[in-house]
């Protein structure tokens, strides 16, 4: 028989909001990795998104979030957000290996607000430099993850004002890739929401 741990760590939340509804996901740390606990979906109007399936309605989406995790006493729970692949840009740039990682950095920002002249969008990106067999190549192969700062500072008020906590923010194609190749990489796990909802009990 398990004794209560006091200081045990909040069961991580996996949410996904797409025009199919708001899928949400809890996750309970273990010394394995990460137990898949409960799944439950939101169901969303269609006029929350564009045509584009981007969220607009942020208002109304929080509403709706907010009466789920108040129904379900998960206010002030840790949050991790699945993004749609389709909501980012995915780049590969050819870069100098000299380059520290903030120098890269400041690089792959100006690239990508150039690239979208005359507006000057900010951006919130990743990268991974990809290893090469050449050591004495004058390039690196550079993958970009980037998302507009402010369609992503839209999402993550709208979650924390229904009460959660965002923590991590992950995409989803790349989450699934990662979690069937090494299952107790815990927030990617959200990514498999879908084949979670079918395999744990609903809330």
């Amino acid at each position: 028989m398990y004794k209560l741990n006091p200081f045990r760590a909040p069961p991580l939340l996996g949410l996904e909001i797409t025009p199919k509804g708001a899928a949400l996901v809890q996750l309970q740390k273990t010394r394995r990795g990460f137990h898949l606990l409960h799944a439950t979906t939101i169901p969303l109007p269609p006029e929350l998104f564009n045509d584009e399936t981007a969220i607009t309605g942020f208002d109304e989406l929080s509403t709706l979030i907010t009466d789920q995790v108040n129904r379900l006493g998960l206010r002030g729970s840790p949050a991790a957000i699945c993004m749609p692949q389709r909501q980012v840009r995915i780049e590969k740039y050819w870069l100098s290996p000299e380059l520290s990682d903030e120098e890269m950095a400041a690089d792959i920002e100006v690239i990508l607000q150039q690239a979208t002249l005359p507006f000057q969008e900010s951006f919130s990106f990743d990268f991974t430099r990809m290893q090469s067999k050449d050591r004495l190549a004058l390039k690196q192969e550079v993958f970009v993850v980037a998302i507009k700062t402010r369609y992503l500072s839209a999402i993550i008020d709208c979650i924390e004002r229904a009460g959660l906590k965002v923590k991590i923010v992950e995409v989803d194609t790349f989450a699934r890739e990662r979690a069937q190749g090494a299952p107790e990489m815990a927030p990617d796990l959200l990514a498999a929401y879908g084949a979670a909802m079918r395999e744990v009990p609903a809330w």
